[in-house]
């Protein structure tokens, strides 16, 4: 782990401060705004987004919280045209998500 659990909360806490609002209109280019259905930290800024950026689209990811990449690993992650997965990760998503 790069960090350990007490500067990871220092970071968590300190990105709490952070406030971007008045800057996402000054986005270009097109944008998904992905986040899970589950996912109470997060929903409410991805619908911000999604509302206040220009040409951006909103997913909502059905039966998923924070961790989409883990639990939707085959869906967002392509490689080469092909889908990708394993036991390891066929089983960590059933613990998971």
């Amino acid at each position: 782990m790069a960090f350990n659990k007490k500067d990871t909360f220092i970071l968590g806490n300190t990105m709490k401060k952070l406030d971007f609002s008045n800057r996402v209109q000054n986005v270009k280019c097109p944008t998904l705004v992905i986040c899970g259905e589950n996912d109470s930290a997060n929903i409410k800024s991805a619908h911000y987004l999604a509302e206040n950026i220009k040409n951006a689209k909103l997913e909502i990811m059905k039966n998923t919280g924070h961790n989409i990449i883990i639990c939707h690993n085959i869906a967002c992650a392509k490689n080469k045209g092909k889908e990708k997965s394993d036991d390891y990760s066929r089983a960590y998503n059933k613990e998971i998500c």
